[in-house]
């Protein structure tokens, strides 16, 4: 159909969830957290057990290096010329989860497939968007933004 506008918008979400080290298969360098329980409350509030479709969406979070201030501006830049550069169907938004008792800057990831993460990460990094260093973190509750 010709003549349709397409408009986008952003939007802002706080919310407390579980995360912990990411429990991949593949080793990497940089400290990437999952998401352990993407709906805290929703299904335990009816004892309904939760199956693996309705756990999606499950979200990574790559924690961006301690002294790198990156505006949320940049982000959009680069995931925009990082989708133009990979054949590889993500989305991703700068956030912010409490770690180790302060707030720290993340990207959050959403991904179907996560063994196409190592090439998003390498992107990423041409970009100039530096992640901090591989550290094993046990679960823990995050305030998330």
């Amino acid at each position: 159909m010709a003549g349709i506008n397409i408009i986008t918008s952003q939007g802002y979400i706080l919310k407390k969830e579980k995360l912990a080290s990411f429990a991949w298969e593949k080793s990497y360098s940089d400290m990437i957290l999952e998401d352990l329980d993407p709906f805290p409350g929703f299904y335990d509030h009816f004892f309904i057990p939760a199956n693996d479709s309705e756990n999606r969406p499950r979200s990574i979070f790559i924690v961006i290096k301690e002294n790198s201030m990156v505006s949320e501006d940049r982000i959009i830049r680069v995931t925009m010329s990082v989708k133009e550069e990979l054949d590889v169907k993500f989305d991703a938004a700068l956030a912010s989860i409490d770690l180790f008792n302060r707030s720290t800057q993340c990207i959050r990831v959403f991904m179907d497939d996560y063994e196409q993460l190592p090439a998003l990460i390498s992107k990423y990094k041409a970009e100039g968007i530096n992640f901090q260093s591989k550290k094993e973190v046990k679960p823990y509750q995050s305030l998330i933004g």
